[in-house]
């Protein structure tokens, strides 16, 4: 019963849009021009059931936004199962090239599905809708509870078996690391082609920029948007490991693409801030720990009580209305 209501609810009309998330990430964006931040991410975090997703979701109409999703089974919408594995906690080996090389993966793999749906970058998409939407649209199509369409489950089965080739040839590389804090992990093919997550980043964003729709012509800093769904499993320590967690991996690898129009978002349903905005004496960078550099403040609203009637002076409430099982069932989280 609980399985139909949740994935019922997804499919009906938003009660908001996403211009509110729109607006705080375009003040993040905005307050970054000195580039004091670590990497342009940010947290949401609230409980279950008060529309994180959804209102990311809502904002994939109009933005690019690539969705990860790492609950469990019981989490909607569900998890990304591959993705899930990738960052699963017994893979301890290379966790800085195995965040660096999905990520690089998962840009390489959204660019072609942006050329399969817009294949002239400068000619409109199909129906009128933008690039954005229709993707967003492909990723959801025959999600239910517990699985996704075949669409998504086909786009993270190429994204893992690519971040897997990438890999296995990082291990095989003489390529030298770049002494700096967060080198980046370079492989080369067979052509003398050097690929990484900043290549592949830099390819995603400019054939976004020119597909876009005139009518969202002003993205200026938010070209793309990755959203990790209970990301508080990238925060988890395997048993036995004392090195940096998964979520530390791929904020270094966000920092590598911070000056592109690139945002991260990190949807948590668990009460502890720490986890992705650390006070800086807590913070595993030492940059962060000095104040050189701050993380975006974590996102914690989200709406109560938008399913209900307004009560305005235009109507005479009665206390039966106002105390009715009707009334009440609407107060409070969405779901």
């Amino acid at each position: 019963m609980i399985n139909t209501v949740v994935s019922t609810a997804w499919k009906e009309p938003y009660k908001n849009s996403g211009d509110i998330l729109e607006s705080v990430l375009r003040d993040y964006v905005n307050e970054d021009v000195l580039g004091q931040h670590y990497a342009r991410y940010a947290s949401i975090t609230q409980s279950s059931g008060t529309g994180k997703s959804r209102m990311v979701d809502e904002l994939a109409k109009k933005i690019f936004c690539i969705p990860i999703a790492l609950g469990s089974n019981q989490a909607y919408p569900p998890p990304d199962n591959l993705a899930v594995s990738w960052f699963g906690g017994d893979n301890t080996d290379m966790r800085a090239e195995r965040a660096q090389f999905f990520m690089c993966a998962l840009f390489e793999t959204a660019l072609q599905r942006a050329k399969d749906i817009a294949p002239d970058p400068h000619g409109c998409c199909s129906a009128g809708l933008s690039l954005a939407s229709i993707f967003r649209q492909s990723m959801s199509d025959g999600m239910e509870y517990g699985q996704h369409g075949q669409y998504r489950q086909q786009f993270y089965s190429d994204v893992c078996v690519r971040a897997a080739e990438l890999l296995s040839s990082a291990k095989h590389s003489k390529e030298p690391r770049q002494p700096s804090p967060t080198p980046v992990m370079t492989v080369v093919d067979d052509h003398g082609t050097h690929i990484n997550l900043v290549t592949a980043a830099e390819a995603l964003v400019a054939y976004i920029s020119t597909t876009r729709k005139k009518s969202f012509a002003s993205n200026s800093g938010l070209d793309v948007i990755l959203y990790f769904d209970e990301a508080q499993h990238l925060t988890k320590s395997s048993a036995g490991s004392s090195g940096p967690t998964f979520f530390i991996h791929v904020r270094s690898a966000l920092r590598l693409v911070r000056k592109l129009p690139i945002f991260a978002l990190f949807l948590s349903t668990t009460g502890k801030l720490e986890q992705f905005s650390a006070p800086a004496q807590l913070d595993a960078s030492d940059r962060m720990l000095r104040l050189q550099l701050l993380p975006f403040k974590p996102i914690v609203w989200t709406p109560l009580d938008i399913m209900a009637q307004r009560i305005t002076k235009n109507k005479v409430w009665t206390l039966r209305e106002v105390a009715s099982t009707y009334h009440i069932v609407h107060l409070g989280r969405p779901l």
